[in-house]
């Protein structure tokens, strides 16, 4: 990254979102959080798809710069499918941080972080445990 910002390499976004190697890849998250490690894939394909879709409008794909109209109008449709992309995006930001940095950030928490967790990630196992909402090995309930 600070070759990067140096102007000493090019910065490539799709291979940062590597299933393989990138920073959503099993092999980066089991650095940092190995119990998240079994839901890398499914951020990480979140992620790819997120990119895909924004890079399309953003480098002029002529297919998808085909189905925009001449003129703006508001079309609820439309506004729900980019809310829902923008949702997508935020909650793959708030996974990659969480596992990066979590176990520093809960234990100096105010409750924001916790009620930010507790809204968009309570589905994972790993984080309700985390919370405190669940004991390690307890039989989950409810789904």
């Amino acid at each position: 990254m600070r070759s990067w910002r140096s102007d000493g390499a090019h910065f490539e976004w799709s291979a940062t979102l590597d299933p393989k190697t990138g920073i959503l890849s099993a092999r980066t998250i089991r650095l940092f959080l190995p119990a998240a490690v079994e839901h890398a894939a499914e951020y990480c394909g979140r992620a790819r798809k997120v990119y895909a879709d924004c890079s399309a409008f953003t480098h002029g794909c002529p297919k998808e710069l085909s189905t925009l109209p001449e003129r703006l109008t508001y079309a609820s449709p439309v506004l729900a499918d980019w809310c829902s992309t923008a949702q997508m995006a935020a909650e793959c930001v708030l996974f990659l941080l969480f596992c990066r940095f979590g176990e520093e950030l809960l234990p100096t928490d105010d409750g924001r972080l916790a009620a930010t967790l507790d809204f968009s990630l309570s589905h994972l196992r790993f984080v309700r445990e985390r919370l405190g909402d669940i004991s390690p090995g307890e039989a989950v309930r409810g789904g």
